[in-house]
């Protein structure tokens, strides 16, 4: 029998920090969109989509 690992309390508040970043970050391309601009929303959706993945990635998140 498999035993499923619980995240850390630490784990969970990046995860959750992350997760805000994001959708702060979708608000504001969805309201460049929404005002004609979809083409400086796609290149700060890029952007920043590659500091929330590089972000990731130079948290180690603990595990449990």
């Amino acid at each position: 029998m498999s035993r499923t690992a619980r995240p850390t309390t630490e784990a969970c508040r990046i995860l959750d920090a992350i997760h805000d970043e994001a959708l702060s970050k979708a608000d504001r391309w969805l309201g460049e969109v929404e005002q004609g601009r979809a083409g400086v929303a796609t290149l700060d959706y890029v952007r920043d989509l590659m500091e929330i993945v590089h972000a990731i990635q130079a948290r180690r998140i603990p595990r449990a």
